[in-house]
């Protein structure tokens, strides 16, 4: 099993690279996540994405750009002046505040450091009751990781010298009772400490941060001392969180006084802060898929969007998916606040392998067969519980069996297809095995590859190389004849001969990467004659413009790989689904005769013979159709490459007289058009 999760890990890369879930919550301006109230809001910016978002760049000069950043949509709940803050994020954050709502909120205000350390700060003064705003919280540079966004009442100045404007509050019978805010100036000594109560909401969390001050020394109320955690892992700690996880309210006081080093009577200026947010564990890891807390209980999912559950170190969530014979699974994490892992077991619950983000599996079997997987805290700190979002999509194998096309085996230069002029579609290529075509190109000719392809699929590169050249198709080794490498476009490329002799050049598709290994593309090749025969030139080029606007042009070439004549002929520009057939002659005139809406070029003056290849049950027989791209298409089959006409040597006059080497002979095509008109190609003079 292990062999074949690892074994895949450049698809895996593809996949979570490409695949366009929904946006996770917060990740955008328009998805942005609700805050309700004041207190703390913990997010996590390691998977999020960078929005570019600026709000009309109206923060003025020196914006500092946010990367990936988090979106939060909050409304003020009461008229007053209020502060937003990121302190104590584990990362540098920007905060920027923008009035209104989602994206055509337009900035306000932005700030880098004026928090605690690397945090920011903003004052919202004057604010009414309602009035609305959008924050957007990213990293300085290429920072990312949890954050918090605390959003508090400012109860500034609490200012009454020489002490502050909660005296006398000097001991537990003393001690008025706080709401959550900020509350700056306060002070307190040996001889003269600070004593306040609070009360909990049923599930909900408290933080208390004592900010910007020297040392102090606190005191607990005895019946809540032990349940207070530190909020940072330092020896001074100046954070600390009381959860109250019952139905009822929890009192509490709390005091501070100075440090038993320090003189007893100095006044020490500290300033407090108190978050209520949601008790993280309130459910206890319950959510919409609950019950699935064992793996012999697991919940089935089909492949969709899973938003908004819990799981928690008592509470661990279990799924089963059902993964069809040589389909993939594919499990993405679209945000989760605290790291999680994924535990892979098959049905009979034995254990495979273990997962931190993404994943996938393919199932080679040959039978449907059942994974399960459990979402697991990695750890308790700094909370036992998380919310988490994840994505499943099940696909067939975009590589299966028999996934090639007539060509094959064309995977080197040396041992490159021959190819002639001609459309040749639903041709196939995987990442592992490139599509290589070899044809000769004439002194003075210019050859024109273009590849039609579907970039949702996978990208195509389209290169030409000298055959001779020992760096042929070898990437970063030779320089090609030419290149197009475009990342969401169809590729062409084009390349004149002018070394003063006939050049073997190797035609090569490179599948790059996208969300399969293999995609298919038709190929078109124009510009080639052949090195021994050849196209002597065009005459009545070009033609009277057909129904579709376009002139419907006929172009020649000797791929090397055919018997008859050699000749194959290719008509593109047609209107689609009307019919044809090829005539041939031996002598041509320019301008030539008006006939419905074009001009028949091959003359008989003279008594020169013109033949039509319309003999049915033979292979002189092209009568043949438009198909919707505008080529002709011959409907008796005889084309070695599904379009044009490979022509034969016998030829379609009196007493079957046949081509022979030395001779020129004058080719055109004769069509319908749309109204029941009709019209022609250009003409082709090609020597034998």
């Amino acid at each position: 099993m292990l062999s074949r999760y690892f074994g895949i890990a450049a698809f895996l890369v593809l996949q979570a690279s490409t695949r366009a879930w929904p946006q996770a919550t917060g990740d955008t301006c328009n998805n942005a996540e609700v805050f309700t109230g004041l207190g703390t809001r913990l997010f996590n910016t390691d998977q999020a994405t960078t929005s570019g978002f600026d709000g009309s760049g109206a923060c003025g000069p020196g914006l500092i750009a946010a990367y990936q950043d988090h979106f939060f949509q909050w409304t003020a709940p009461s008229t007053g002046d209020f502060v937003v803050d990121t302190n104590h994020s584990e990362f540098d954050t920007v905060l920027s505040v923008y009035s209104g709502t989602q994206c055509s909120a337009t900035c306000i205000l932005q700030d880098d450091n004026d928090g605690i350390g690397s945090a920011s700060l903003v004052s919202l003064q004057g604010i009414n009751l309602g009035d609305t705003f959008l924050f957007q919280v990213g990293g300085v540079g290429s920072e990312s990781g949890l954050g918090r966004l605390n959003i508090s009442l400012l109860l500034a100045p609490c200012v009454s010298s020489p002490d502050d404007c909660f005296e006398d509050n000097d001991n537990y019978g003393q001690s008025p009772l706080l709401l959550p805010g900020r509350y700056h100036g306060l002070a307190a000594s040996g001889f003269d400490p600070d004593y306040y109560s609070i009360s909990i909401p049923p599930e909900t969390t408290l933080e208390m941060w004592i900010e910007e001050t020297d040392p102090i020394l606190w005191v607990l109320d005895p019946n809540t001392a032990n349940a207070w955690q530190p909020l940072e892992q330092t020896s001074d700690s100046r954070g600390w969180q009381l959860e109250n996880s019952g139905t009822g309210a929890l009192p509490a006081i709390f005091g501070f006084t100075i440090i038993p080093q320090a003189p007893q009577n100095i006044l020490i200026n500290y300033d407090l802060s108190l978050f209520e947010r949601p008790y993280d564990c309130a459910a206890s890891g319950e959510d919409y898929l609950e019950q699935n807390d064992t793996c012999s209980t697991p919940r089935s999912l089909p492949e969709g969007v899973y938003l908004n559950l819990f799981v928690s170190l008592q509470d661990r969530d279990f799924y089963s998916v059902n993964i069809p014979s040589d389909h993939f699974l594919s499990v993405d994490l679209l945000q989760n606040l605290y790291p999680i892992d994924f535990d892979v077991y098959n049905s009979n619950c034995s254990f495979l392998w273990t997962s931190l983000g993404d994943w996938n599996y393919h199932n080679q079997s040959g039978a449907q067969e059942t994974l399960i997987f459990e979402v697991d805290r990695i750890t308790a700190t700094p909370e036992p519980c998380t919310s988490y979002e994840f994505a499943l999509d099940i696909f067939q194998n975009p590589c299966p069996n028999g996934f090639d096309d007539p060509f094959e085996e064309n995977d080197t230069c040396g041992s490159a297809a021959p190819i002639g002029n001609g459309y040749f579609p639903g041709l196939a290529v995987r990442q592992s095995d490139p599509d290589f075509f070899v044809a000769c190109l004439a002194q003075g000719q210019t050859i024109t590859v273009t590849t039609l392809f579907s970039s949702a699929e996978s990208n195509l590169d389209l290169f030409l190389w000298r055959a001779d050249a020992n760096y042929c198709g070898i990437q970063g080794v030779g320089n090609p004849l030419a290149a197009s490498e475009t990342l969401t476009q169809d590729e062409h490329v084009s390349w004149t001969n002018v070394s003063g002799q006939n050049v073997d050049v190797v035609v090569e598709v490179r599948n790059v990467g996208g969300i399969s290994l293999c995609n298919t593309y038709d190929l078109i090749i124009g510009g080639l004659v052949d090195c021994t025969g050849s196209v002597v030139g065009t005459f009545c080029d070009p033609m009277s413009p057909n129904s579709t606007g376009l002139s419907t042009h006929l172009d020649g070439s000797f791929p090397g790989s055919l018997g008859g004549s050699g000749l194959h002929l290719e008509v593109s520009s047609g209107p689609p689904t009307q019919f044809g057939y090829l005539l041939v002659g031996s002598a041509s005139a320019d301008p030539g005769i008006p006939i419905g809406q074009g001009r028949l070029c091959i003359t008989s003056s003279g008594g020169a013979p013109i033949g039509r290849y319309n003999i049915t049950g033979d292979l002189r027989d092209s009568i043949g159709q438009f198909a919707a791209n505008g080529f002709w298409v011959s409907q008796s089959g005889n084309s070695s490459v599904g379009t044009g006409f490979d022509v034969p040597v016998e030829l379609p006059l009196p007493n079957y007289q046949t081509i022979h080497v030395g001779e020129t002979w004058h080719f055109q095509l004769w069509h319908r058009e749309n109204g029941g008109n009709s019209n022609f190609s250009n003409g082709l003079s090609v020597a034998f």
